[in-house]
């Protein structure tokens, strides 16, 4: 029998783009997928923690998560978990906090067993990101090209949460959009922190 996961995202489009690819990962691996108001065996909060009211929102849906199983094993991963780390651990049920350098490799944390703070330094480098693409129901797909943001403006976290302007691979990326084209999408969103900053081997 397979194990249940449920996603809820707070949040920007990035966010939304990122858990559209985890759930399409969690289906390919076997898991049965199911809505945020569903009971579930594992719950995963994509955070986010540009506001308080963001915090607030993550938090409220862990605790919703915990009342429809009290069983449930909760990761909460983003921007919060980034920033928040430890802190995060103490709420019910939390057993990942997987910050953003870790956060695309859940699947692989899930099948590993490894619990606790995942969220070290993000690095600045050229990232790559595994490539699932789902039948084109919806005529518009996100491609996500970029993460981080090197502007220190005294009011946002975002530089804290998502660490610095990196890139993804251009061939990794273009390997996604044709097989998203592929998969009758016919409009690409092209999504990022800052994508005026993408730049790959010359290319941007």
């Amino acid at each position: 029998m397979s194990r249940s996961i449920s996603f809820y995202t707070v949040g920007c489009r990035l966010n939304q783009s990122e858990t559209a690819l985890l759930e399409s990962l969690c289906r390919e691996a076997g898991f049965t997928v199911v809505g945020p108001l569903t009971p579930a065996d594992i719950f995963v909060a994509n955070s986010c923690t540009v506001t308080s009211r963001g915090d607030s929102d993550t938090r409220r849906a862990v605790l919703r998560a915990v009342r429809l199983n009290p069983k449930v094993r909760v990761a909460v991963i983003g921007c919060q978990a980034q920033v928040q780390r430890e802190e995060l651990l103490s709420w019910p049920n939390v057993r990942w906090v997987i910050g953003t350098e870790k956060k695309m490799s859940l699947l692989d944390i899930l099948r590993e067993g490894e619990e606790g703070l995942l969220a070290p330094a993000v690095l600045r480098r050229p990232f790559v990101l595994p490539i699932s693409v789902s039948s084109g129901a919806r005529v518009r797909a996100h491609l996500k090209i970029q993460d981080g943001c090197d502007n220190s403006c005294a009011y946002c976290e975002i530089p804290f949460a998502r660490g610095p302007s990196r890139s993804r691979q251009f061939d990794n990326l273009m390997r996604e959009a044709k097989a998203l084209v592929q998969a009758g999408h016919r409009e690409i969103v092209i999504t990022g922190v800052n994508i005026g900053d993408y730049s790959h081997e010359g290319r941007g």
